[in-house]
């Protein structure tokens, strides 16, 4: 009941203030997606109506449609995803479920042009929900179980399938949910949105910069305890776009050097486990290579029955399900290469190289954005961090450097 007025009260912002909810769910997008409501998931429905009101306002004139700059990619994925649920077990809930995949980079686009003062707007709400998310992590660090998952479970709020053992030891540490579906995707998060506080900062988009820099170093911490490799790496990557921006100036470099060498002097063993980890993927458990290489081989069975155009959107999921050695198909190429076959490859490698095409343009570091998150989706799978899940970061960034670069607002 309480899911359904959440709804409803969506529906009625969207109709109203359309632009600044679009962004509010945006940085929620992870955690509505755990609330229950059955048979749809809470996002699927989230998305219908964001795109009911989307439609609404092209139709009027008041969003441009052939202003957004990497339209076609995203329409030809768009249709290579359709064609993927049309040819599997069609229902509404994997035609939702593919809607929300896009609803979100693309309407938060035009939001993220469109509201005036948005920094100020953009800060207040993600100081919430950075508070909320690493408070919920911290107690589940400190007491090695995750008690707010527990009771929005028991109070039939949220749907948390995956929640953690209380025994998921990794580097010594709990490996961290908070209010995500996995460890991962919390991890994900973190990195993202401290990456993205990092160049807002270096920009100059917000005043609060002492509690701008804490809330990053917080996030990166709360990455950390996720305690997953591949999200390590990602971030890393992505965080290349900061550091070589930088790097340039003496007091970001000292600050970061200073950081590194109290990190590496307060967690020794931490770091230690963490780079044994990457030659000997048995040290610290879970997928290692051999477990990755089996996966691999019935992915590629499953493709051969339909190599051009896939099996179906579903298909992967219901092999994982049916537990017949896919385990969790840890990669997003194994999704993919099952699903949508090399039409889906096609297509996902289409966006990727359109996107840094753009990127290019306008600021060739930010290319490290894209390629962090692709690969540590093709090393790992990333639950609910979908293949578009970058660009509503991507897109603020864009802003704020247009905006630093040329001095003025964006109006």
């Amino acid at each position: 009941m309480i899911n359904v007025i959440l709804l409803l009260i969506i529906f009625v912002c969207l109709n109203k203030w359309f632009y600044h909810t679009v962004i509010v769910l945006a940085l929620w997008w992870q955690v509505l997606h755990n609330l229950y409501l059955q048979p749809y998931s809470f996002t699927d429905v989230c998305a219908l109506l964001i795109a009911i009101c989307f439609i609404s306002k092209i139709s009027k004139k008041e969003i441009l449609w052939n202003s957004f700059p990497l339209r076609k990619p995203f329409l030809v994925l768009f249709i290579c995803y359709c064609v993927s649920v049309f040819n599997g077990a069609f229902n509404i809930g994997s035609l939702l479920s593919v809607l929300q995949i896009f609803v979100i980079p693309v309407s938060s686009y035009f939001a993220i042009q469109k509201i005036s003062k948005f920094w100020n707007f953009l800060f207040l709400n993600i100081f919430i929900f950075v508070s909320v998310i690493l408070s919920v992590g911290f107690i589940e660090l400190s007491l090695g179980f995750n008690p707010i998952i527990l009771w929005l479970k028991s109070v039939n709020i949220g749907d948390y399938s995956s929640e953690q053992r209380e025994d998921y030891i990794r580097f010594g540490m709990y490996r961290c949910q908070s209010l995500m579906i996995w460890c991962s995707t919390y991890g994900v998060v973190c990195g993202f949105t401290a990456l993205l506080l990092l160049l807002l900062n270096y920009y100059k988009r917000f005043k609060q910069s002492l509690l701008v820099v804490l809330m990053s170093l917080l996030l990166l911490f709360g990455m950390f305890t996720c305690g997953t490799r591949s999200v390590f790496v990602a971030v890393t990557i992505t965080l290349l776009t900061y550091i070589f921006q930088a790097a340039f100036k003496f007091k970001y470099l000292l600050g970061g050097l200073l950081l590194l060498l109290c990190a590496f002097y307060l967690f020794p063993d931490f770091f230690d486990q963490v780079l044994l980890s990457f030659t000997d993927t048995s040290s610290v458990g879970g997928s290692d290579t051999e477990l990755r290489q089996s996966q691999l081989k019935l992915a590629l069975r499953e493709f051969s029955n339909s190599p051009f155009i896939g099996n179906g959107y579903g298909r992967c999921s219901y092999l994982v399900n049916r537990n017949i050695g896919l385990l969790g198909a840890e990669s997003f190429l194994f999704w993919t290469l099952i699903d949508r076959g090399i039409m889906g490859l096609v297509c996902s490698v289409i966006l990727l190289f359109s996107t840094i095409k753009y990127l290019k343009k306008q600021n060739f570091l930010l290319c490290f954005i894209p390629l962090g998150i692709m690969v540590g989706k093709y090393s790992s799978l990333f639950p609910d961090i979908e293949e578009t899940y970058y660009f509503f970061y991507l897109f603020i960034v864009l802003r704020a450097y247009q905006e630093f670069k040329t001095g003025k607002t964006i109006q």
